[in-house]
């Protein structure tokens, strides 16, 4: 597995976006959604069976994070440069969110394209939820870790991956990193999400220890 260090996620930033950046975007606008293992990680799995579901199912888990990282109340006080960043990222978003079905169109990978398709759909549904509704700070955290994993779990049910990447090892990885990322359900309840994603490791932890 790839060493996930700093020089390794920028190294992965930096290649990444010298194909896939539109030139008008400043590279640092990117910076926060490369700073943890998460987009990089879905890429190692994935690259090693096909290159361009790697660069497509990328392009779509980054475009679902530009959006998220909006303030997603636009009322009529909000700032004028806070509504220029947001339209900015919409923008940004849209823009990756376009190669994923370019990408797997142009290759002719049209069985992948409707595989994953219900994938983002879940995502989406999930995303509703959290914003939309109330929850307890258990399910919250369980929708959260699904909106990072989906996408990692589609890859690994479309090349029969479950003997190499269990659930628990998923959630586990998704969980040690999930914090880091800026995004809006994360803020909302900060304190909260740390202490509840501590005590779901914790419990991890102990569940991996009782099969050692």
């Amino acid at each position: 597995m790839t060493d996930y260090n700093n020089q390794a996620l920028i190294s992965f930033q930096h290649s990444f976006l010298e194909r896939y950046k539109h030139d008008y975007i400043e590279s640092t606008m990117y910076d926060s959604f490369f700073a943890t293992p998460l987009l990089l990680f879905l890429y190692d799995v994935t690259t090693r069976r096909h290159n361009v579901l790697a660069d497509a199912l990328v392009n779509m888990q980054l475009s679902l994070n530009i959006h998220d990282q909006l303030d997603h109340h636009f009322d009529e006080d909000i700032e004028v440069e806070q509504l220029k960043s947001n339209q900015l990222h919409v923008l940004m978003g849209d823009y990756h969110s376009a190669f994923f079905y370019k990408l797997l169109s142009t290759h002719h990978e049209t069985n992948m394209l409707h595989f994953f398709l219900p994938y983002i759909k879940e995502i989406n549904e999930y995303k509703i939820e959290l914003l939309h509704h109330n929850h307890s700070i258990e399910q919250r955290l369980n929708k959260v870790s699904n909106v990072y994993s989906c996408l990692l779990h589609g890859v690994i049910q479309y090349f029969h991956l479950e003997n190499e990447y269990s659930n628990i090892f998923i959630e586990q990885f998704v969980l040690q990193h999930a914090e880091a990322l800026p995004l809006y359900w994360m803020k909302s309840s900060s304190e909260d999400m740390r202490n509840a994603i501590q005590s779901r490791l914790n419990a991890i932890d102990s569940e991996n220890n009782t099969y050692i």
